[in-house]
Parts: structure tokens; C-alpha cells; sequence
């Protein structure tokens, strides 16, 4: 079974080589009106093929059609408390930077 980074879509009249993998993540670029959820996005081509390079296989093909699930991307907060290792945060009043003095005698 071949992965996703081993076949490939060859235009002879663009001189373009595209994986599938790479195709996947270019989908947003290629259709600029995604919208978030499922869809099926096609493409026409011409003189082009389906290659694998692990098997020498090349097929000739006339166009593709990708049926693709888009989702938004995940918001993550992450909290840190600094409360129990931090001593204390040092100003230089001449140049305004500051550092943050950790009980470990690490200075940030």
C-alpha cells in the first residue's frame, strides 16, 4: 500500500509534481471559498499522471476529484503559574528590561 507522499499527480504540460500529500495541504490555497465541514473539490487536467515511485506505476489521468472534510483551527489557552518558583521580577530603570528571578537561581 502506498502513502500519500509516494504518489504523486505529474502535469507534462505545466512540468508541475505534486503529492498527495502536499495537494491536501495546498486545498485551501487551490479553492480559495472553503468553507469549514465537508465538500468535494475537482480538478480538470491535461496530460497528466498518477505516479508511484515505489513501483514505477504511471497512469494516465483527465482530472481528479477530492472529497475533503475542512475544520476550523484549535484555540488552546494554557495557564502557567509561576507563583511558587518566581522570587521576584528585577527592572533595569535605565534600559526598561526586565527579568524574572526563579528560586533555582535561573534568571529569565
Amino acid at each position: 500500500m502506498a502513502l500519500n507522499d509516494e504518489v504523486f499527480i505529474a502535469n507534462e504540460a505545466t512540468g508541475s509534481r505534486i503529492s498527495l500529500h502536499t495537494l491536501a495541504g495546498l486545498l485551501p490555497v487551490k479553492f480559495p471559498g472553503i468553507t469549514y465541514g465537508k465538500g468535494v473539490y475537482s480538478e480538470d487536467l491535461n496530460d497528466s499522471y498518477l505516479e508511484y515511485e515505489g513501483g514505477g506505476i504511471r497512469l494516465k489521468i483527465k482530472g481528479y476529484k477530492l472529497a475533503y472534510e475542512y475544520h476550523e483551527p484549535v484555540n488552546v489557552m494554557s495557564v502557567i503559574d509561576y507563583s511558587k518558583e518566581l522570587l521576584g521580577i528585577v527592572q533595569n530603570y535605565s534600559s526598561g528590561d526586565k527579568k524574572m528571578v526563579f528560586r533555582e537561581g535561573m534568571v529569565k
